[in-house]
């Protein structure tokens, strides 16, 4: 199993979007992490589909959208072309009508879930899935700290999905850093959702190399 790093681009310099794309792609991440907020599911607005379209005419990443959105299911159609879309389990649609939406749109389903859920929240929809986030802040604004605790429900996840081997993708989401992703990927996480520790970073390469680097070991073991 190969580590994936996806970057979160809410940290990038939005008037200086394309360079940050150019940065990403030349550091090989292996996705965009589009963060799209109503304003009503989580306190904050970000992006919308014009921006989107933008970036995927832009960069040859592929995109995973991540609906922090009260009715995901009015706009998986808005941002068709995804290579993921995943939606939060405390949305308001039925979480079964999303799912086949998504899958008929030909694009993979990923489930996300709050600091506050139980895990246990998640498992009917877990044999229709093909990746869970698990949200390691409070979603909403990025340059959060890590929220430990959120380890033992990685491992809680990836123990049930073994034991019904599931071939599920856990990743996490929120203040990933040096210091505190090898805990994850230990855990079971092998998806790093990061936001400022690359963006903010000065040398994006060197970032995602140390973070691939720390879990080397880890994840030749699984």
């Amino acid at each position: 199993m190969n580590l994936k790093i996806s970057s979160s681009i809410l940290s990038c310099d939005f008037l200086n979007l394309s360079n940050e794309l150019d940065k990403l792609e030349n550091a090989g991440l292996d996705y965009i992490h589009f963060d799209v907020m109503d304003g009503h599911f989580v306190p904050n607005i970000s992006f919308g589909p014009c921006i989107f379209d933008s970036v995927k005419s832009y960069s040859s990443i592929p995109i995973e959208t991540h609906l922090m959105i009260s009715h995901p299911i009015d706009y998986i159609n808005a941002f068709g072309g995804s290579d993921t879309i995943i939606f939060h389990i405390e949305s308001d649609d039925n979480p079964m009508e999303v799912i086949e939406k998504i899958k008929n749109s030909n694009m993979k389903v990923g489930i996300s879930l709050n600091p506050n859920t139980k895990y246990e929240k998640i498992i009917p929809y877990l044999t229709y899935v093909d990746y869970v986030l698990v949200m390691s802040v409070q979603p909403g604004f990025g340059g959060q700290k890590f929220l430990v605790d959120q380890v033992d429900k990685i491992k809680n996840i990836y123990n049930y999905l073994k034991k019904n081997n599931l071939k599920v993708i856990i990743g996490v989401d929120g203040g990933i850093n040096d210091k505190n992703a090898k805990m994850c990927i230990d855990a079971g996480v092998s998806t790093l959702v990061v936001g400022s520790f690359l963006m903010k970073s000065e040398n994006i390469s060197r970032s995602c190399n140390v973070l691939r680097e720390n879990a080397r070991v880890t994840l030749n073991s699984f």
